[in-house]
């Protein structure tokens, strides 16, 4: 059983047959059933929060954009805000240093409901991106000091947003955050009946330098489903974690 002050963690990715979440072949037409069959199976969860690291949100929702930060931005304590506390879903993003410039404060994805976004940050974002987030109503929350402490990171979401169920999908890195903090529970792959090697492609877990052991961690499958044409999706069990 995980412990009762965090959420349930299920890392759900689509995944090539060998592993990668990046790359041309989310475009391939034999990938499209697979895109498909990630939503159907993501909505069994019942989670009202998904969490996604900054690359992933650069890359889809912010466009590239920097955070145009106020001169005489107001100096707020570095203490968690939160916008919207009885939002009917959350996206929660980690951007640790404050580089994501955000216009809105809702994300509209596929047929998902519309996400509240709560920013993960920790103290390297500048104290001026609190002024520049609270003005657009955006919620954030402190998380570590220097890099993301992903252990207090849940327990704050569970106490101060009362998210239970947890949808992490990372990047890489971000998964692999996670993972090194035994924080995931269960894992979740529809896997596309496609090989991918784009030179740039991202794994499930990215190998990280800070990765402290590479010992193999074990898991017990939870079962195994055809969802389309040649996907799969696989669902993988950890051992209890604290």
């Amino acid at each position: 059983m995980r412990a009762s002050n965090r959420p349930y963690v299920i890392c759900h990715m689509l995944t090539s047959i060998n592993g990668k979440t990046t790359g041309s072949f989310l475009k391939d037409p034999h990938t499209l059933a697979a895109i498909s069959a990630y939503e159907t199976t993501n909505e069994t969860f019942n989670s009202r929060a998904y969490l996604s690291g900054r690359a992933s949100m650069e890359e889809h929702f912010t466009q590239g954009r920097a955070p145009v930060l106020d001169d005489n931005a107001l100096l707020y304590p570095r203490e968690d805000f939160i916008a919207d506390p009885a939002a009917d879903a959350y996206l929660v993003v980690v951007d640790t240093a404050g580089k994501l410039g955000w216009q809105r404060n809702i994300i509209e994805y596929m047929d998902r409901p519309p996400c509240h976004v709560v920013v993960l940050l920790t103290d390297k974002a500048p104290a001026a991106y609190r002024d520049f987030l609270r003005k657009r109503e955006i919620s954030y929350i402190f998380a570590g000091d220097n890099s993301l402490d992903a252990r207090l990171a849940l327990h704050k979401l569970n106490r101060l947003l009362g998210i239970d169920t947890l949808v992490l999908s990372g990047g890489g890195k971000t998964n692999e955050y996670f993972l090194q903090a035994q924080l995931i529970d269960e894992i979740s792959l529809v896997v596309a009946p496609i090989v991918s090697h784009d030179v740039e492609e991202t794994d499930v877990f990215q190998h990280l330098a800070s990765r402290s052991t590479d010992s193999a961690l074990p898991l017990t499958l939870m079962s195994i489903e055809q969802v389309a044409e040649g996907t799969v999706w696989l669902r993988y069990q950890f051992k209890p974690s604290l």
